[in-house]
């Protein structure tokens, strides 16, 4: 009977330590250096021809984000009002951005058209490298229930590298983030359908704006169904 006891006591030890574990909330700033060394094993294995190793390392890459939690943070937006994370109820599609990437541009109008069916619904925001004052030209092509983010401050010695109100992003432009009620991130994406782009030959492939909208379009449809179709745990 001692023994049965005791046995049931390390179970029920085991099964709450489980519990706790799994209960543990993993910090999406906490990825940065994983990301940061399997972004160096997936080079490494593009140096060697290794195109198959390099893509599981990406995917290594996607897998430490995903599933991982957002801070609280408070983005200071174009129109110098605020916006809180913490506060919004809806789930929250983010994109990182820069006015140079060509890609980010090419993805404006899908972007524009998959904010008037889903405003209501989701919450969009688009954080830019780029100061408030390098925006004038751009801001004006996205759909105003877009949440606007520049920079306070470039980082010029790193133009892969974006942090504003505490949010880092070290993975390029654009970078997206699909973000539940919960402040989770359902799921991470890099890249986009641009109009042009040079192949791994040194040959300049041209796509026409109508396949890199719909191609950019039907993606972010995918994704904004995924994002709807998690329900958060109350």
């Amino acid at each position: 009977m001692k023994i049965t006891f005791a046995l049931c006591a390390l179970l029920l030890l085991n099964l709450n330590s489980h519990a706790q574990t799994d209960t543990v909330k993993r910090k999406y700033a906490d990825t940065e250096p994983l990301i940061i060394r399997y972004r160096a094993l997936c080079q490494k294995a593009w140096d060697s021809n290794n195109s198959k190793l390099a893509y599981t390392y990406y995917d290594s890459i996607t897998n430490c984000i995903n599933h991982s939690y957002i801070g609280r943070y408070k983005f200071k937006t174009i129109d110098d009002k605020e916006f809180d994370v913490s506060k919004t109820k809806k789930p929250i599609f983010l994109t990182v951005s820069a006015t140079w990437c060509g890609p980010c541009r090419a993805e404006i109008p899908a972007l524009n058209k998959i904010v008037e069916e889903y405003a209501d619904r989701i919450d969009f925001l688009v954080l830019f490298w780029d100061l408030k004052s390098d925006l004038t030209t751009l801001a004006p092509q996205y759909n105003n229930r877009i949440v606007l983010i520049p920079s306070e401050v470039k980082s010029l010695d790193n133009a892969h590298t974006i942090e504003i109100a505490g949010f880092r992003c070290i993975t390029g432009y654009p970078s997206m983030f699909l973000i539940n009620g919960n402040k989770q991130i359902l799921s991470y994406q890099a890249g986009a359908i641009p109009t042009s782009y040079v192949d791994e030959k040194g040959k300049t492939v041209t796509i026409t704006e109508e396949e890199a909208f719909k191609g950019n379009y039907m993606r972010l449809k995918e994704d904004m169904e995924l994002l709807l179709k998690d329900e958060p745990v109350k």
